[in-house]
């Protein structure tokens, strides 16, 4: 008797109440329509409709059941009957119009059902014992990990460095890192496996910054063994974590990724006392904020400065040209063309 989509076989889902986080949204709906308490969930899918008349985000996730069909508990105004479907038979009712999806757009569907058997893949095989949701969790709220942070900070504040490695510029790099692949409509699966990547890439700069990234990838080695956590594409995480200084003629599309958010972290928030003073970096002092976005198969980058950037002094320093050379990688992966502006003047690359 519902006003939409009467008598049509559906996904259990609802609206995100005021303030309400997606995750307690989904875990309200569905233990008010089927009764159903989730305890383990994974999200799989963040795309966004962009079309004129509506704007809106949408969240799907799957959840692991052994509840029997007739052992949920329907809410009355809203369910009338539960049935377990296989993907292919989701796939070959795909145009049913018994079906809600039948409305969905083809590559949203497709989509989704690819996610969909990759994670009965993992089910059925049983390769990993934790989700990259519940792995980006733990290592979040880690605090080992963030007092090393804190330590490389207090260091880098005493002098030991020209820009700081602490656990603010970690979250610099998973933000830039995380626009880039949404930028390039990745998945969500995706994106949890370049925050992770992020989130030790420079815990190694403990000892220094000289070959921080191997002593990284070793902590992230360790860490991952230590707690026996087997989770999807660990090698592709650890290989982005090792390279993230120099990798940039890998395939490895994480690599790629992380190298560049971490060579465009170089705002003036970031530079320390010491580096202010060095010539070059010193430069970096005068960025008040950096631009990125992905338009028309064109990476555009605006540095937004205080007018007095030198950028002769600029493009000399070596770090300068690392971060050119990160842009090229990243650019040329993904066939795109760069546009790089300091303010409103638009300049050329010196590689």
């Amino acid at each position: 008797n519902k006003k939409k989509n009467p008598g049509l076989w559906s996904k259990t889902g609802g609206h995100v109440d005021y303030k309400e986080e997606p995750l307690l949204a989904i875990k309200r709906e569905i233990f008010e329509e089927i009764g159903l308490e989730v305890n383990n969930y994974e999200c799989i899918d963040l795309f966004k409709n962009d079309k004129e008349k509506e704007k809106y985000f949408s969240y799907g996730y799957i959840v692991y059941t052994k509840l029997k069909e007739n052992e949920f508990v329907l809410q009355q105004e809203e369910v009338d009957s539960v049935k377990y479907f296989t993907i292919e038979e989701l796939e070959a009712n795909k145009d049913n119009p018994q079906f809600t999806f039948s409305k969905w757009d083809n590559e949203g569907f497709n989509k989704q059902m690819s996610l969909l058997k990759e994670y009965r893949d993992v089910l059925l095989n049983n390769n990993y014992n934790i989700t990259l949701d519940s792995l980006f969790e733990k290592l979040s709220n880690n605090q080992e990990i963030k007092n090393i942070y804190k330590q490389i900070e207090i260091r880098e504040k005493n002098g030991g460095g020209y820009a700081y490695h602490n656990y603010v510029h970690v979250l610099n790099v998973m933000d830039i890192a995380t626009k880039l692949l949404m930028k390039l409509d990745y998945d969500y699966k995706t994106i949890l496996k370049i925050k992770i990547a992020c989130l030790l890439h420079d815990i190694g700069v403990l000892e220094g910054k000289e070959n921080h990234a191997n002593r990284s990838y070793k902590y992230a080695l360790k860490l991952f063994k230590n707690n026996n956590w087997l989770f999807e594409d660990s090698d592709k995480i650890l290989d982005a974590i090792k390279n993230h200084s120099n990798g940039f003629d890998t395939d490895n599309i994480l690599t790629l990724v992380i190298i560049l958010a971490d060579k465009l972290d170089i705002k003036k928030t970031r530079i320390s006392e010491l580096g202010k003073t060095i010539e070059g970096n010193r430069q970096y002092g005068h960025i008040e904020d950096i631009l990125i976005d992905i338009q028309n198969a064109c990476l555009i980058i605006i540095f937004i400065t205080d007018k007095q950037l030198n950028i002769n002094e600029f493009n000399d320093y070596y770090f300068t040209k690392k971060v050119y050379k990160a842009i090229n990688s990243f650019a040329q992966e993904f066939t795109l063309n760069v546009n790089i502006m300091v303010d409103n003047k638009e300049i050329k690359m010196v590689l």
